[in-house]
């Protein structure tokens, strides 16, 4: 999901306004999380430490951390960030490990200002490697493709036969290809980032909401379907 940033206290990392990229996995110490508050508000906050049931979390511009939150509170972690309109950044996790041990540092001030050279440089360092693979440990229904379907390439095309119906479905070079990363096992919000390195005139909330509807569009045809978790 893509939410935006609407209070002070992720300055300088993450200043009012912009809009960050939420994906669904655990997270660690040093992650930015997005947990829901007893009030149903979603916060966005560093992850300063964790334990088997809960996690503290403490905002880079607040001097105290937050109450510990439990787990089951998480709704995912901040993996990109959209500091300019359509430009969206990974951020390094080695930058949030470094960033959740300054907590402890004060003055503020001090603080504030190792937080910005620390900030500065991730985002250049972002810049110029590509994002890591994510990998996730838990157990999920990866799509899979039914055996009635027949494929044949036809021009720029796919051709996708039924044998059960009889129905001919066909895809374009774009949509053969997110069929085929949704059966990789890919994230739709993975192959939407994708996407938009494949195509970079594509802003990666217009790419989400594509492959989101393509997926969906395909399992409504039963192109895809859900195998059990093992």
């Amino acid at each position: 999901m893509i939410l935006r940033v609407t209070g002070h206290s992720m300055e300088p990392f993450l200043p009012r306004g912009v809009r960050v990229l939420v994906r669904p996995g655990p997270a660690r110490p040093g992650d930015v999380a997005v947990v829901r508050d007893a009030e149903g508000m979603l916060v966005v906050h560093r992850i300063i430490s964790s334990d088997v049931r809960s996690m503290t979390l403490q905002g880079d511009n607040h001097p105290l951390p937050d109450y510990p939150v439990d787990l089951d509170k998480l709704r995912g972690v901040v993996s990109a960030v959209e500091f300019s309109p359509g430009k969206w950044e990974w951020y390094p996790r080695w930058a949030g490990w470094i960033a959740a041990s300054l907590t402890e540092i004060r003055p503020g001030i001090l603080r504030q200002l190792l937080l910005k050279l620390l900030h500065g440089i991730a985002r250049r360092v972002a810049r110029a490697v590509p994002p890591p693979r994510q990998k996730s440990n838990r157990k999920r229904r990866e799509p899979t493709i039914p055996r009635r379907f027949e494929y044949q390439a036809i021009g720029d095309e796919t051709a996708v036969y039924d044998t059960a119906t009889g129905d001919v479905h066909f895809l374009n070079a774009t949509a053969a290809w997110i069929l085929q990363r949704a059966c990789e096992g890919a994230e739709p919000d993975s192959i939407a980032e994708e996407m938009t390195r494949r195509f970079t005139d594509v802003a990666l909330d217009r790419a989400c909401a594509d492959v989101a509807a393509c997926i969906e569009d395909m399992k409504a045809k039963g192109l895809i379907t859900r195998a059990e978790p093992h």
